[in-house]
């Protein structure tokens, strides 16, 4: 890779358990809960709550939004704030940032995330594997936004390749 940035954004930041708790609020959710979106989910686990109806309750893919920029020598992520009009957050990071060289990355790899809505919400996640602590030993990166799942799922693709490219440089 040349000097150059490559810059991605939104970038969702996730981990295993935060995929698996939104998996298990859908999985274990009564048709009544589904239309009322009041679904239950584990207290560490990053989720919107309805402003306008406040019994809502809805389970998020992601813990941190923010951006990731490519560099030859490393790479850095900085959070941003995430909104959704009519709801609050909860249990987001949005103070994560951090800067990796390929000397801390021990590996990357695709990471295919099965939504239990619907197959459209399947996300093309990459797992990176670092020699750092948690929550950096271990997590996941996807290109996220609204609305444009096609766009979204093609630049999580680009984002697995310009790391692995990275890595491998």
């Amino acid at each position: 890779m040349s000097d150059s940035t490559v810059l991605f954004e939104p970038i969702w930041f996730s981990s295993d358990h935060q995929l698996n708790a939104l998996v298990s609020a859908y999985q274990s959710a009564s048709l009544l809960t589904k239309l009322t979106g009041c679904f239950r989910m584990k207290e560490d686990c990053a989720s919107l709550h309805g402003l306008f109806f406040p019994w809502m309750r809805m389970p998020l893919g992601f813990v941190s939004q923010g951006k990731l920029s490519i560099r030859a020598r490393e790479i850095s992520y900085s959070s941003v704030d995430f909104r959704a009009f009519g709801w609050r957050t909860k249990g987001l990071k949005n103070d994560l940032s951090f800067s990796l060289t390929q000397s801390d990355v021990l590996a990357i790899e695709p990471y295919d995330f099965q939504s239990p809505v619907m197959g459209a919400f399947d996300m093309p996640f990459t797992r990176i594997r670092t020699s750092l602590q948690g929550p950096l030993d271990e997590f996941l990166l996807c290109v996220g936004g609204q609305f444009n799942l096609p766009r979204m799922h093609a630049r999580s693709r680009e984002l697995r390749e310009s790391l692995k490219q990275w890595r491998n440089d």
